[in-house]
C-alpha cells in the first residue's frame, strides 16, 4: 500500500497503490473501527482500528 484516504461519499477506508490505483475498500464498521467481512469468495476479513 502506497496511500490511504477516508472516502466522504461513504466513510469507507481506500487502500492505493503507488499509481493511486484503489487496492481494497473497507467499509466504516463503528467509530473508528473498518471492517471488510469474510465471504465465500474471500476467506478472510481484514479490521482496521487506529491505537489511541
Amino acid at each position: 500500500m502506497y496511500a490511504w484516504f477516508v472516502d466522504p461519499r461513504d466513510g469507507s477506508l481506500v487502500l492505493a497503490d503507488a499509481a493511486r490505483q484503489p487496492v481494497a475498500r473497507l467499509p466504516h464498521d463503528r467509530d473508528r473501527v473498518f471492517y471488510r467481512q469474510r465471504t465465500a469468495t474471500r476467506p478472510y476479513g481484514l479490521m482496521l482500528e487506529p491505537a489511541d
